[in-house]
């Protein structure tokens, strides 16, 4: 039964409300479980059920599944609200450094262009950029084509090539940037 503080009904005594609500959160279990693709990215978000934060992550595996790049939410004073990471099967270098990473290069390639050196923060498996400059830098070389590859440098000096369909590329980073602003 309805309370008289505020239950909307839809005449018959049905809890209009109540019966929105359920319908609202359903939908939400339901898109948290089903990936949106965007070109070749999946898009996935969730509220996380201890810090009750929305998790937003756009990803795309390289052509033999032996890494990942995906596009992230991101927290921290004066840096970019999103990240990216490149993670993979391999140890790339140790956690010193920057909230526990060190700096090191990776070499990206989008299409036929001029390959590019960036700096990124390793750690175990994963090298990440959220930096406000490094970021938009990225984001941009995403932008200009759909073939992506990238070579990074283990630990032990061994070189790891990953190359990557990023086909949606500028709409998966505008919706990972509009999913992680509403947190």
């Amino acid at each position: 039964m309805c309370e008289p503080s505020g239950c909307s009904t839809d005449g018959r005594g049905v809890n209009v409300s109540r019966i929105v609500a359920l319908t609202a959160a359903a939908m939400l279990l339901v898109s948290a479980d089903t990936p949106e693709k965007i070109g070749a990215w999946s898009v996935t978000s969730k509220v996380d059920a201890m810090t009750d934060r929305l998790d937003a992550k756009a990803s795309v595996y390289s052509s033999d599944e032996k890494a990942l790049l995906s596009i992230g939410c991101w927290d921290g004073p004066r840096e970019s609200r999103i990240a990216f990471f490149l993670t993979s099967d391999q140890f790339l270098g140790s956690s010193n450094g920057v909230r526990g990473r060190a700096r090191r290069e990776i070499i990206f390639r989008i299409d036929q262009n001029p390959a590019e050196t960036l700096w990124w923060y390793y750690g175990d498996t994963t090298a990440t950029q959220f930096t406000m400059a490094g970021v938009s830098e990225f984001g941009n070389i995403l932008r200009r084509g759909t073939d992506l590859k990238a070579r990074m440098v283990t630990y032990r000096g061994n070189e790891i090539d990953a190359s990557f369909d990023v086909s949606g590329a500028s709409e998966a980073i505008d919706r990972i940037r509009l999913l992680c602003s509403k947190k």
